[in-house]
C-alpha cells in the first residue's frame, strides 16, 4: 500500500503557502501551548487533529480566537477552526499568511419533500 510523500515535505510550522489556491481546512484543535522561537520569542501555538503541523499563533489570529472562543487557552482544545491562505505584507514584501475563521456546523440538505414531511410529522403530533 502507497502513502503520501507530501507529508515528509511539509515544515512543521502550517503557512499561507501550504494551501492550494480557495482551499480551506477545517482543522480540530487538540492543544494549545507556549512555544519559545530560535529568537527566545515566546509565542501560543495550536497543535492539530487532522494534520502533523503546527501553527503560530501571532497578534491577528490571537484576536480571532479570543473573539470565537474567549481568553483561556484550555478552552480552544476540541474547537474547529476553519483555515485558509490570505495576503500579508512582512517586511513591505507580498507573502501568503494563514488565515482563521469561524467553522460553522454545516446542516443536512434535505429536499422540499422531506423539508414537508418533518413540517407535517411536528405539527400532527400532540
Amino acid at each position: 500500500m502507497g502513502f503520501s510523500l507530501k507529508k515528509y515535505s511539509e515544515g512543521k510550522w502550517l503557512k499561507g503557502s501550504d494551501f492550494g489556491e480557495d482551499e480551506r481546512k477545517v482543522l480540530t484543535i487538540t492543544e494549545c501551548f507556549r512555544h519559545t522561537f530560535e529568537s527566545g520569542d515566546v509565542r501560543p501555538a495550536l497543535k492539530f487533529q487532522e494534520i502533523d503541523q503546527w501553527l503560530s499563533v501571532n497578534k491577528t489570529r490571537n484576536t480571532k480566537l479570543r473573539q470565537l472562543f474567549g481568553d483561556e487557552s484550555d478552552a480552544l482544545v476540541g474547537k474547529r477552526i476553519v483555515t485558509y491562505a490570505g495576503d500579508a505584507s512582512f517586511g513591505g514584501k507580498p507573502e501568503k499568511t494563514v488565515v482563521i475563521a469561524a467553522y460553522k456546523e454545516q446542516q443536512p440538505v434535505l429536499n422540499p419533500d422531506e423539508e414537508f414531511m418533518r413540517d407535517v410529522d411536528s405539527k400532527s403530533r400532540p
